[in-house]
């Protein structure tokens, strides 16, 4: 089994400007929205920057975007101050990624690998905050170049912690940056399947 590694070296993101101090691309599943909302209460009580962008609720026409914006307001009232019920493009997403500080991957419910996004957010040396994921195959090691959470709570005290020590989060994110430049980009990838 080969990953296919992140093509996101391609970007050039044009600044660093860490403007966001949290971020979040994908879609909304309900373990997503536990994780998300605690995030955004923590964003909240803190006055933190939150990014949070993807399909949340239906969009395809008025009355989707209408209605699905009034009952995900209801039911998420906290999480929905931060939604951009919007897609991102790949090279848009690799500026939201650099001009994070951390970038949070959340797995939907039935995976429990390593999430391909995962390789993206390291490439571009923002500080990746993931759920816990499978690492079988992978060279890569929690605390030392990303940072993997049980559950929502530990993932806002990370964020906190993280956040208070810039000099940390800036050496982890460096080093995984390191290693996905040396190892998992898809060139890499290419190579090992036809070298």
């Amino acid at each position: 089994y080969i990953f296919i590694g992140t093509n996101y070296d391609l970007y050039s993101p044009v600044e660093e400007r860490k403007e966001y101090d949290i971020c979040f691309v994908g879609l909304a599943t309900p373990k997503r929205i536990e994780y998300l909302t605690k995030v955004a209460e923590y964003c909240e009580k803190n006055d933190k920057k939150f990014f949070c962008s993807g399909h949340f609720w239906h969009n395809s026409n008025f009355w989707n975007r209408f209605w699905g914006e009034i009952k995900f307001k209801k039911k998420n009232p906290i999480l929905a101050k931060y939604v951009h019920n919007i897609f991102v493009t790949p090279e848009k997403l690799a500026q939201i990624y650099k001009n994070s500080k951390i970038c949070l991957n959340i797995n939907v419910e039935q995976h429990k690998g390593f999430n391909p996004r995962n390789f993206d957010i390291m490439c571009v040396g923002s500080l990746l905050l993931t759920d816990r994921q499978d690492l079988n195959g992978i060279e890569l090691k929690p605390n030392e170049d990303f940072i993997m959470c049980n559950d929502s709570k530990e993932m806002t005290n990370s964020i906190k912690y993280y956040l208070e020590n810039s000099e940390e989060r800036k050496s982890i994110a460096e080093n995984g940056q390191k290693k996905i430049i040396n190892d998992y980009l898809f060139e890499n990838t290419l190579n090992s399947l036809f070298i």
